[in-house]
């Protein structure tokens, strides 16, 4: 590979990308270490605990080692089973808006971006059943037990406490999306320095509303490398 890349950059000296070689270099030994895709997996996990249409399968810590990574079991649809979906009465807009925001947040928000995004390392499934008994308890045969209890002396202040947090439960499931973005293989990551993030989303800042004073604040480099890749300037509007 380095061998290719190095005849590549001679052929085509404008595209030189043996720098390439040695960025896998160093990716490829970590992806190798699945105690290193464990920590991956649980710090994507705590990035978006506060989101419920997001799920990292959980890590079983005691059956994992450097070569063996033991997870939960996790059934779903790819993104791009377009009949899966439509099957499954998933919304298909609401999984891509969730792929575009959970991706665009590791980028410009985190900084730890999953650096392996194809439709085999991502699913959609409805979100598992996770209400408790008191939520089931506010609901139907609850409903109905709660005057009779109440009338019998029986009806005390767990009662109450379970009527009330199961009904806010119900409320709040009610809200929440009814399907889960999960996310598969943490092996490959890259981690962003503040100092770049903050000028990447200042670039792309500047690019959207062609902002070329911002865009040229962002710095020479960062902000060349946009023009470079497309082989445009940034005046053309076409």
């Amino acid at each position: 590979m380095k061998l290719l890349s190095t005849l590549v950059g001679w052929v085509f000296p404008d595209f030189n990308y043996s720098w390439l070689v040695r960025e896998f270099e160093d990716t490829v030994i970590l992806e190798l270490d699945f105690l290193q895709e464990a920590r991956n997996a649980k710090r994507l996990a705590m990035m978006f605990s506060h989101r419920t249409d997001v799920y990292v399968p959980e890590i079983v810590d005691d059956l994992s080692t450097e070569r063996l990574l033991v997870m939960d079991f996790v059934r779903g649809y790819k993104p791009t089973d377009t009949e899966g979906l439509i099957s499954a009465g998933l919304p298909r807009d609401k999984v891509a808006k969730t792929i575009s925001t959970v991706f665009g947040d590791m980028i410009h928000v985190h900084g730890f971006v999953h650096c392996d995004p194809h439709a085999g390392n991502l699913l959609v499934r409805h979100k598992a059943n996770t209400s408790s008994w008191w939520s089931q308890f506010s609901t139907g045969v609850g409903m109905i037990c709660v005057p009779a209890l109440a009338i019998t002396g029986a009806f005390h202040a767990a009662a109450v406490a379970a009527v009330i947090s199961g009904t806010f439960a119900l409320y709040n499931q009610n809200k929440d999306p009814l399907y889960e973005l999960v996310v598969l293989d943490h092996g490959m990551y890259r981690r962003l320095e503040p100092n770049f993030r903050r000028l990447y989303c200042q670039l792309w800042e500047s690019l959207l509303l062609r902002d070329h004073n911002l865009g040229r604040r962002t710095g020479t480099f960062i902000y060349l490398f946009c023009q470079y890749l497309p082989h445009r300037n940034i005046e053309s509007c076409s």
